[in-house]
């Protein structure tokens, strides 16, 4: 008898989960639209026309689709779509001292190739005339060549370049800690063979902590001139002149024992900057 009652139960069981089946498919489902921005083939990081699934090296590519979509406003930020890379300090914009510095595979580095050629600034990089940030994993790193190089790794920048119509855009971005940020990029055809664009950014913006700002502006002109269908030749120039307030730089020595045992001694003092806004730095950026 407990054998029929249990076999029962089982019955009624799946007849009620085949009806609400049977309602579910009834329903109509909305359409769902996935978009990715995948950048493939990149000969810039292949150095040569190979396929990606071809291409045995590690790298990852974030492209001004991602940069948008996201709102990037600041380089670091757009390195986060990156895995396996961390910042280790921001730039200090003293002379001869590069940009941030990043850690890869165990090694250090920093931004230092623009299109594939060797370019160390002494400033954060502006974003407004990036069009692709490409980084490249492990000792393929070298085949680039020359003393910027890391074992652990580079960082390629592409930057945006003329296309053949009338174009552009206008935006502004307005966020937290006083963030105000306004971008141009105007492109135009010259004459047949020879086209012009134009990017440019203002950004100033505050700090979580009780002092500290970064006030910037950015211009970047660039020019296409196509001789035939084989040959075409780009100039483009980057101008940055930023202001700035930066907290103080603490580096430990590694070769002493720690004098404190506990985290909270930062944790307590993280919004303290120990500087004030009239010390500031001021750092002028040209890469031709």
């Amino acid at each position: 008898m407990n054998k029929l009652l249990i076999s029962a139960s089982l019955l009624a069981t799946v007849f009620t989960f085949a009806q609400e089946n049977d309602s579910v498919k009834t329903n109509k489902i909305d359409e769902v639209v996935v978009q990715g921005y995948i950048t493939r083939d990149r000969e810039s990081v292949n150095k040569m026309p190979l396929k990606e699934i071809e291409n045995p090296q590690v790298y990852n590519i974030v492209n001004k689709n991602v940069i948008k979509e996201q709102v990037v406003t600041n380089f670091n930020d757009a390195l986060k779509n990156v895995t396996g890379i961390t910042r280790l300090w921001e730039s200090t914009g003293r002379g001869n001292d590069g940009g941030e510095y990043y850690t890869m595979r165990g090694f250090s580095l920093q931004p230092s190739l623009t299109n594939g050629m060797p370019s160390l600034t002494n400033g954060t990089l502006d974003l407004a005339g990036v069009e692709t940030i490409e980084a490249i994993k492990g000792p393929s790193g070298t085949l680039y060549g020359g003393s910027v190089i890391s074992y652990g790794g580079l960082i390629n920048v592409i930057t945006k370049k003329p296309y053949q119509y009338f174009g552009g855009e206008v935006n502004y971005v307005n966020g937290s800690y006083g963030l105000n940020r306004v971008s141009a990029d105007v492109n135009a055809p010259l004459s047949k063979n020879l086209f012009a664009r134009v990017n440019a950014a203002y950004q100033k913006q505050n700090t979580f902590q009780d002092a500290g700002f970064s006030e910037s502006f950015y211009v970047a002109p660039s020019i296409k001139f196509i001789v035939n269908d084989r040959l075409t030749f780009y100039v483009n120039t980057e101008i940055k002149k930023s202001e700035s307030a930066n907290a103080p730089m603490l580096f430990l020595n590694r070769y002493n024992p720690l004098t404190y045992y506990s985290i909270g001694v930062f944790k307590d003092n993280y919004k303290n900057s120990y500087t004030n806004d009239d010390l500031t730095i001021n750092n002028t950026t040209f890469n031709p």
